[in-house]
């Protein structure tokens, strides 16, 4: 089986440009609107669920450091938490 490409090449000044035309849609790495949209859809609840498990999950690793580092990562943590839910909590309009 052969297989056949369109080389293509362009005179610039001196030098010359070439590249190998390929069939449309054949090597696309692009994505249809409904994967992007469910993309996003998972992408959103992971961060979602990693927000809320990591600082839990930070309590068992630090379990048996030492206290400074314990207290400083559970310090930043909680921290952090507060901080998402102060800055994205929902607005809730008054009327």
């Amino acid at each position: 089986m052969s297989k056949q490409f369109t080389a293509i090449y362009k005179k610039s000044g001196k030098w010359y440009l070439g590249w190998i035309e390929e069939i449309p849609g054949v090597n696309t790495q692009g994505k249809t609107l409904k994967e992007t949209d469910q993309m996003t859809h998972f992408s959103n609840l992971f961060q979602k669920q990693m927000l809320y498990f990591l600082p839990v999950f930070t309590v068992f690793i630090l379990w048996k450091l030492p206290a400074a580092i314990a207290l400083y990562w559970l310090t930043t943590s909680l921290f952090s938490l507060v901080q998402e839910y102060i800055f994205f909590k929902p607005h809730i309009e008054k009327t």
